[in-house]
């Protein structure tokens, strides 16, 4: 129940929720904790980092009011089922108490709407922890479930934040739950699986939106947001805000003339001595960063085989370009420091009838005028390391200014190399090509010439085949006459006289090949000269 200013009408609401009005009476640290206040505060307050509570108001705090009005006046088409109940604690499996967070105030209320049957619990907590509670809940849920109870626990889009739904099932007996935070209020919705939760929830955070919005600092708040409060398990932890120190704008090093710092003992008799010059007095300012100066990579070309001229240079290491610093000294810091937490975290600490904490004003200016101070060491340090790193690196840029100009006039040579090598590679490309030329050609003489020898050899012989008598033809004679006994009479046989035959392929036909000529060899080319000798 959220702390209220005592009256005869709040007693019966309390000794009804407790059954202990005396526990509640003692005015107890310890009591006060168990209805959700804030326990007393020592006079004597500590340091920042051991926050010092402020007791609450005995009246009606403006949790108890928006959810009491809430659950009150519900969204159109609902109707109430029973008075308001006080002192609830959260449904299953969230009902398990959770050391540390116990709400504030607990209200809740019974609905129908069309068919669904359902209730709607709101429970605030004190400020930031709501985040902290529900996020335990749920870490919770299973293991105060309980080993007999089936449970199914899922994240779901809204409404609010962090919003659940888990569905038990107990006995044969199912619910389910749909749970969502605002700030520090967490409402569950509990009715059948069946039951429309989702939407019945979110027709419900917007009749509490609307009411939490002007009472509650940060609807929206995390479980980082708990530990600006003393109640927090992950610890307290000192609320802060930003602060800025900001420095002069710091020059480039000069580069006039420093002047001595050493007073002579005695009265110089002689001419003044020249001032010492500083380190940057002797660099030239490039901007920062500073142009790159090496063009391109010098790319030399291997030395070939055949006799070139003139030699490669001395290979030169590419220079590296130094590193630039900023181009200006970091002049501006932000910074945490102690601050009063005046309005608190989550929904604040009004919300539940909570004091600011009480704020050691000293201790804070102290710690704020030293991490200020701090920083501002710091910035100067740095200004004065970015000056050194600038002289650092006008120095190694004069550096490499040289050594860029020595690395680009050995690239320039380079390429003048190269040219010179490649046109005198392209000579010998010419003299190669020219020689497999020739070799070609001798090869293709040489072969024409051999079938040229071969049809000779073979027309000679056929005209000499040609030209030699042919041999007569055989004729046909008669056959021995027939004995008395055969029959018939008798026959002719072929003349032994033969007659002249004509040869196939004569007389001989004359190859064309030879009356070509032979195919001529270019003369053998001449090889390129030495370049390296005149």
């Amino acid at each position: 129940m959220g702390p209220f200013r005592f009256t005869q009408k709040s007693v019966p609401a309390l000794l009804t929720g407790t059954g202990v009005i005396a526990a509640i009476a003692a005015s107890t640290t310890l009591a006060m904790v168990l209805i959700g206040m804030p326990p007393v505060v020592d006079t004597n307050p500590q340091a920042p980092s051991g926050p010092n509570i402020v007791t609450a108001d005995w009246k009606q705090a403006p949790a108890t009011a928006v959810l009491t009005d809430a659950l009150n006046n519900p969204p159109a088409g609902w109707a109430a089922q029973g008075d308001l109940q006080q002192l609830v604690t959260a449904p299953l499996p969230y009902s398990c108490p959770q050391p540390g967070l116990a709400p504030s105030v607990s209200l809740a209320r019974t609905y129908t709407s069309g068919s669904s049957r359902f209730q709607v619990a709101t429970l605030a907590y004190t400020a930031g922890i709501g985040a902290e509670a529900m996020q335990r809940q749920a870490a919770n849920a299973y293991v105060c479930a309980g080993a007999e109870t089936g449970l199914n626990l899922g994240t779901v889009s809204g409404p609010g934040l962090d919003a659940k739904q888990a569905i038990t099932n107990r006995g044969g007996v199912r619910a389910a739950v749909l749970s969502f935070r605002r700030g520090d209020v967490i409402t569950y919705v509990t009715g059948s699986p069946s039951d429309p939760l989702q939407g019945l929830a979110k027709a419900f955070d917007e009749t509490l939106s609307g009411r939490l919005a002007k009472v509650c600092v940060n609807p929206g708040s995390t479980v980082a947001d708990a530990t600006r409060s003393p109640w927090s398990v992950a610890g307290y932890k000192q609320f802060t805000e930003e602060a800025k120190v900001v420095i002069p704008d710091v020059a480039l090093p000069s580069t006039g003339l420093t002047a001595e710092t050493t007073a002579p003992a005695a009265p110089p008799t002689g001419p003044a001595p020249t001032p010492a010059a500083s380190p940057a007095a002797t660099l030239v300012r490039v901007p920062i960063p500073a142009p790159r100066l090496v063009n391109r990579t010098a790319d030399p070309m291997d030395r070939p085989s055949f006799p070139v001229a003139p030699a490669m240079p001395a290979a030169v290491p590419e220079p590296t370009e130094p590193q630039a610093p900023a181009a200006k000294a970091t002049t501006e810091a932000e910074l945490q420091v102690p601050a009063s937490d005046v309005s608190g975290p989550g929904c604040g600490w009004a919300f539940t009838g909570m004091k600011p904490l009480t704020f050691d004003e000293a201790a804070a200016t102290t710690a704020r005028t030293a991490l200020l101070s701090d920083a501002r060491t710091k910035l100067e340090s740095g200004a004065k390391a970015w000056q050194n790193s600038v002289v650092t690196y006008w120095t190694e840029y004069a550096k490499y200014t040289k050594d860029a100009e020595a690395y680009n006039a050995y690239t320039a040579k380079v390429d003048e190399v190269n040219k010179t090598w490649s046109a005198i590679s392209d000579k010998w490309d010419a003299y190669d090509r020219a020689v497999k030329d020739r070799d070609q050609k001798i090869t293709q003489r040489a072969a024409f010439i051999a079938r040229q020898d071969q049809a000779r050899k073979d027309f000679e012989a056929k005209q000499e085949q040609c030209a030699a008598p042919a041999a007569p033809a055989p004729t046909a004679s008669p056959s021995p006459s027939p004995s008395p006994t055969s029959p018939g009479s008798p026959t002719a046989s072929p003349s032994p006289n033969p007659s002249p035959t004509t040869i196939p392929g004569c007389p001989a036909e004359r190859p064309a090949i030879l009356d070509e000529a032979a195919p001529e060899v270019p003369a053998e080319p001449v090889r390129p000269t030495d370049p390296a000798k005149p």
